[in-house]
C-alpha cells in the first residue's frame, strides 16, 4: 500500500528517443508535484540523446541491455534477442535494490525487459502510449499490463477496454506553464515557424525555399529551425529573396518562438502534436513518411479530423502547394482562430497529473 504522504518509488522504463522520454519526464515531474520526497528512476538506453536529455533533469538514470527487432537483419535480430534475458536480469537486480511501487513503460524496445521483470516480481505495471497507432513493444506488453494510458481516443481499440484510460500525451511542466499565460506577440508580418525536429528535415527545408517564390516578402516572415546541415544555405536563401527570417540550426527557447508564431509547419511526432495542442497553435503537419507503422500520419490525421490542423504528405509536398496553404491561412484570420480553438480542445494539459494519480490508485489496489 502507498499513500500521498509517503514516498512513492516510480520506475520509468523506456526511451531511446525524445518522443518516449519527454512524456516520461512529464509524469515524473507530476509525481514530484504531488510529493517532493517521491523517488524516480529512469531505466533506458545508453544513447547520447537520452543521456543528454536526462542529464538536464534531477532524475537518476540506469542503462538496461536491449536491442530492437523491427527492420533489422537476421544477425542483429539474434543479437537483440540475446540481450532480452540480460536486460530482464539487470532490471530484477535494480528492482530488488530500489523496491519500486510501480513500473511505468513509456515505449521503445528497452521497456520490454523492464516490464517483463516487473511482471515476474509481481510489481504493478502501467504503460503510456504516445502515438495514435501503438508501437510494437506496447502492443505486446499491453497484454499483461495492469493499466494503459493512451494519448488518442482511437488508440483504445488496441487494448482491453477495462484496462485503458484516455489521458492524452503528457507534456513537460514548462509547456503547461506557458499554455496558461502564452500571449502571441503582435507582428508586422504573418509569422511562420518551421520546425524540422532537432535534426532538421531537409525535405521541409527545401519545400519552404521553393515556396518563397510564391510568397510576398512584405507580408510573410519566418522563424526556421533547419538542423545543422542546412542552416547556412537556408540563411543565404532568405537573404537572397529578401524575407525577414530568424534562422538557426536549433532553438533552445521554443516557448519564445511559439509566442511569435501565427502558424507552425512541422513533423507530427507525438510529443510535438501534444505540445502544439496544449498551446493551441494552428499547424500544417508534414508527417515523416518513414516513421514506424506510419504513426506520424495517423497522429496528424487525428488533429486534422478535429479541425485543429492541416496536413500535407511528403510525397505531395511542393513549394507551390505549401505557399498556397500559407497564403490562404495568412489571409483568413477567422480560419486560424477556428483551428486554434479546435487544437486547444484536443490538448490535454492535465495528462501527466491524471496519469500520476491513477498510478497511485493502481499501486494501492494491486
Amino acid at each position: 500500500m502507498v499513500n500521498m504522504d509517503s514516498s512513492f518509488r516510480l520506475v520509468v522504463a523506456g526511451g531511446g528517443t525524445g518522443g518516449h522520454l519527454f512524456p516520461g519526464i512529464a509524469v515524473a515531474e507530476a509525481f514530484l508535484e504531488i510529493n517532493p520526497i517521491n523517488r524516480i528512476l529512469f531505466l533506458g538506453t545508453d544513447r547520447p540523446l537520452e543521456k543528454k536529455i536526462l542529464s538536464q533533469t534531477s532524475f537518476c538514470h540506469e542503462v538496461i541491455p536491449a536491442g530492437g527487432l523491427k527492420g533489422l537483419g537476421f544477425q542483429r535480430k539474434i543479437q537483440s534477442l540475446f540481450k532480452i534475458p540480460q536486460g530482464i536480469l539487470k532490471a530484477i537486480r535494480i528492482y530488488s535494490r530500489f523496491c519500486p511501487h510501480l513500473v511505468l513503460g513509456v515505449g521503445g524496445y528497452v521497456s520490454a525487459p523492464c516490464v517483463i521483470a516487473a511482471n515476474l516480481m509481481g510489481i504493478p505495471v502501467a504503460l503510456q502510449e504516445q502515438n495514435s497507432f501503438p508501437g510494437m513493444t506496447n502492443r505486446y506488453l499491453g497484454k499483461t499490463a495492469d493499466k494503459i494510458f493512451v494519448s488518442f481516443p482511437e488508440t483504445s481499440k488496441w487494448f482491453k477496454e477495462k484496462k485503458t484510460i484516455y489521458a492524452g500525451n503528457p507534456v513537460r511542466k514548462n509547456i503547461i506553464q506557458a499554455s496558461k499565460n502564452i500571449q502571441k506577440q503582435k507582428n508586422s508580418h504573418f509569422t511562420v515557424f518551421i520546425i524540422g525536429g532537432s535534426q532538421g528535415a531537409h525535405a521541409i527545408n527545401q519545400a519552404v525555399m521553393d515556396a518563397l517564390d510564391h510568397l510576398n516578402k512584405d507580408k510573410i516572415a519566418f522563424i526556421h529551425q533547419t538542423g545543422q546541415e542546412d542552416e547556412q544555405s537556408i540563411t543565404d536563401a532568405y537573404k537572397q529573396k529578401g524575407f525577414h527570417a530568424d534562422v538557426r540550426s536549433f532553438f533552445h527557447d521554443m516557448i519564445s518562438q511559439y509566442q511569435k508564431a501565427d502558424l507552425i509547419i512541422c513533423r507530427s511526432g507525438a510529443s510535438t502534436v501534444a505540445e502544439l495542442t496544449v498551446l493551441g497553435k494552428p499547424s500544417i503537419f508534414i508527417p515523416y513518411p518513414y516513421a514506424a507503422d506510419n504513426h506520424q500520419e495517423k497522429n496528424a490525421s487525428a488533429i486534422v479530423d478535429a479541425g485543429g490542423a492541416e496536413m500535407i504528405l511528403e510525397k505531395d509536398l511542393k513549394g507551390s502547394i505549401l505557399a498556397e496553404r500559407i497564403k490562404y491561412l495568412a489571409d483568413n484570420e477567422k480560419i486560424l482562430e477556428k483551428m486554434q480553438k479546435h487544437s486547444l480542445l484536443f490538448g490535454k494539459p492535465e495528462a501527466a497529473n491524471q496519469i500520476a494519480l491513477n498510478c497511485y490508485k493502481l499501486a494501492s489496489i494491486t
